[in-house]
């Protein structure tokens, strides 16, 4: 989704809040700019095609199925998912807006196998160019209720008109953010969970995790190691083998990293702390 890699230094997050409450004359000084020579041939307007400015909807969604992307996934030009959370959403938005396309922005996002519970993920939606630029909250209730109705894979709510810099939000000081996750988790070897068993998990927190990137993104992103805060934790027994684990974490956590520890890439982890094998089997996001 992003055309810059915040992992490397150079986002455009960082770009902004470098420049920001810098006066013209400083950035002058400290860039200089080349001299441009003035073009030697004029203009001319060839077609004018009116445009609106673009309409900003913002809400929260939650996502049901383990098999719905965010947004469209395409390699090679083969789509993996026949549907997205975007598409889902962009179905019943675009008619009502009269609008041809839109861009869809959101507070980060979850693997095509987890499901985004409890309040749900904020998002927004730039809708460009449409002929109907304004709904009432009664209009954009409706939308909501006919996107819930749609499909059962996903749900959105608090569906309402922002404006441009409302969207930052979204964006900027995701690092100070915290999510929750629930994790199912199956134990290997010849051990039966117990309370007992699962007391090492409790109270050992705020740890600090260290984690390499995982080898199953490894494709797409830098080989860094990235410290990540976990600030809370619990276990429950299901049965013999399976048991959950509620973790409160800072954002950017690889929480099935957490979980079997990727090949000690992620330390330490829960595997570690158990002394036994572990997998995660499910992960919700209950809190983003």
């Amino acid at each position: 989704m992003k055309s810059d890699d915040s992992e490397t230094g150079y986002s455009r997050q960082t770009v902004e809040t470098v420049f920001s409450g810098r006066t013209v004359e400083l950035v002058t000084r400290l860039c200089p700019l080349t001299t441009l020579s003035v073009p030697q041939t004029s203009i001319s307007l060839v077609q004018e095609t009116p445009v609106r400015e673009a309409v900003y909807v913002a809400g929260r969604y939650c996502k049901y199925s383990r098999e719905l992307c965010q947004t469209p996934w395409v390699v090679n030009g083969v789509q993996k998912c026949s549907e997205s959370v975007e598409e889902l959403i962009s179905a019943i938005i675009l008619p009502a807006f009269k609008a041809p396309e839109l861009k869809f922005l959101s507070s980060g996002r979850e693997d095509v196998d987890v499901r985004c519970v409890g309040r749900g993920r904020p998002f927004a939606l730039c809708i460009l160019n449409a002929r109907t630029a304004s709904h009432p909250p009664r209009e954009l209730r409706r939308l909501q209720e006919v996107i819930n109705s749609s499909t059962p894979h996903i749900s959105v709510a608090h569906l309402q008109i922002v404006d441009k810099e409302s969207t930052s939000v979204l964006r900027y000081n995701t690092e100070n953010k915290v999510k929750n996750y629930c994790a199912l988790c199956l134990v290997r070897g010849d051990v039966i969970v117990t309370a007992e068993f699962l007391q090492p998990l409790q109270g050992c927190t705020p740890l600090v995790v260290m984690q390499q990137t995982p080898l199953r993104v490894l494709h797409r992103r830098p080989l860094l190691t990235r410290p990540r805060t976990l600030h809370a934790m619990s276990a429950e027994r299901v049965n013999d083998k399976f048991f959950k684990v509620h973790v409160r974490t800072e954002a950017g956590m690889y929480v099935k990293e957490l979980v079997h520890g990727d090949f000690g890439r992620t330390t330490p982890n829960l595997s570690l702390l158990l002394a036994y094998p572990v997998d995660i089997v499910a992960l919700d996001v209950t809190v983003c």
